[in-house]
C-alpha cells in the first residue's frame, strides 16, 4: 500500500464494483429493471475511502458496463459477454494495472454478486470482501428471445425507468431521488455499443451465485445493508448472514451492519455511515494480521 498505517501489513488496494438493481422483474424483462451507473455511483463514498482507508482505492467498470469502451468487444462478435468474460476482465485489470497485488473488493447490488463470484474464482487475490445490499442466491436466468432483450434494454435507457429506479433506490426520496441523480444514472447509456453489450449480457444468462457457492467464500466478509431497502429488503440480508455464519471452520470472519435511514443505495444516501464500518472492518483485519505476523515471528 501507498501510505497509511496499513502499509506494513496490507499490500492491497480497494476495488469498488457497482451496479444497482432497481426492482424485481420476470426473467424475460430483467434488463428493464436495472440502473447500471457503474463507477460513477461511488462518487460520494470513494473520496472518504481514498482519504482514510490507508490504501489506494480504485473504482472499476467491467467490460460492457459503465463507461467501458466496448468497441474492441464488438470487433469480436463471437466472444460471449457474460460472467466469465467480466471475471477475466477484472483479473486482467488486477494483474496489468495493479501489479497482481491482492485487493479488498467492495460490491453493491449486482456488484456484490460480481465481487463474490470473483473471490470464489481467485481466492488468493481477495483479502477481504465488502458487500453492500448485495444480490445473491441466484442461479442465473433463462436467456429470453433476443427481441425481448432489445426491448428491455431500450426501456432501461428511458427517463421514466431511470426516475422509477431512483424512487426505489432511496429512503429519503425528496433529497436523493432527483433529476440530477437519474441523469447521472443515464449518462453512460449514450455510449456507442451500450445497447448491444447489455443485450449480449442478458443472452449469456447472467450470474449464478447459489447458497452453496456463498458458503464456499473463504475471505473475511463485511455485509452492509440499508434498513429501508425496497429493492432487496432486509430478509435477504438475513439470508446472507445465515449462509456466511455457517461456513466451514477456518473461513474468514463475518461482520454485519445495517444502515439506518438508507435504502438500496446507502453508499450514495449515507456515505459517512457506510465508510465508518468499512474503515472499522479494515482496521480490525489489519490488527488481526499484525497479531498473526507477530505470532509467526515468535516461533
Amino acid at each position: 500500500c501507498q501510505g497509511g498505517a496499513m502499509q506494513a501489513v496490507n499490500d492491497c488496494l480497494t476495488i469498488l464494483l457497482g451496479w444497482n438493481q432497481a426492482g424485481h422483474a420476470p426473467e424475460t424483462q430483467i434488463s428493464s429493471k436495472l440502473k447500471d451507473e457503474g463507477s460513477i455511483e461511488w462518487r460520494r463514498l470513494y473520496p472518504m475511502l481514498e482519504q482514510n482507508a490507508g490504501m489506494p482505492v480504485v473504482a472499476v467498470d467491467l467490460i460492457g458496463w459503465g463507461f467501458t469502451d466496448v468497441q474492441a468487444w464488438q470487433r469480436k462478435p463471437l466472444m460471449p459477454l457474460g460472467a466469465d468474460l467480466k471475471r477475466e476482465h477484472l483479473e486482467a485489470f488486477r494483474q496489468q494495472q495493479l501489479g497482481g497485488r491482492p485487493v479488498v473488493l467492495v460490491g453493491t447490488s449486482l456488484g456484490g454478486t460480481i465481487a463474490a463470484d470473483y473471490a470464489l474464482a481467485y481466492p488468493q487475490a481477495v483479502k477481504q470482501l465488502i458487500l453492500i445490499d448485495a444480490q445473491g442466491f441466484t442461479e442465473g436466468v433463462k436467456s429470453p428471445p433476443r427481441f425481448l432483450s432489445w426491448i428491455g434494454v431500450a426501456v432501461l435507457k428511458t427517463v421514466w425507468l431511470r426516475n422509477q429506479a431512483n424512487q426505489q433506490a432511496y429512503h429519503d426520496k425528496a433529497t436523493f431521488a432527483t433529476e440530477d441523480a437519474w441523469k447521472c444514472g443515464r449518462l453512460h447509456t449514450f455510449l456507442p455499443g451500450w445497447q448491444e453489450a447489455n443485450v449480449a449480457f442478458i443472452s449469456s444468462g447472467g450470474y449464478s451465485l447459489t447458497e452453496e457457492r456463498i458458503k464456499q467464500l473463504s475471505q473475511p466478509v463485511l455485509l452492509l445493508w440499508g434498513k429501508s431497502d425496497e429493492i432487496l429488503p432486509i430478509p435477504l440480508a438475513d439470508k446472507w448472514q445465515a449462509a456466511l455464519s455457517t461456513r466451514p471452520q477456518g473461513s474468514g470472519s463475518f461482520m454485519r451492519v445495517d444502515i439506518d435511514r438508507a435504502g438500496h443505495s446507502p453508499h450514495l444516501e449515507r456515505p459517512d455511515a457506510v465508510a465508518e464500518p468499512i474503515l472499522q472492518f479494515l482496521t480490525q483485519q489489519q490488527q488481526q494480521q499484525q497479531r498473526e505476523h507477530e505470532q509467526v515471528a515468535r516461533v
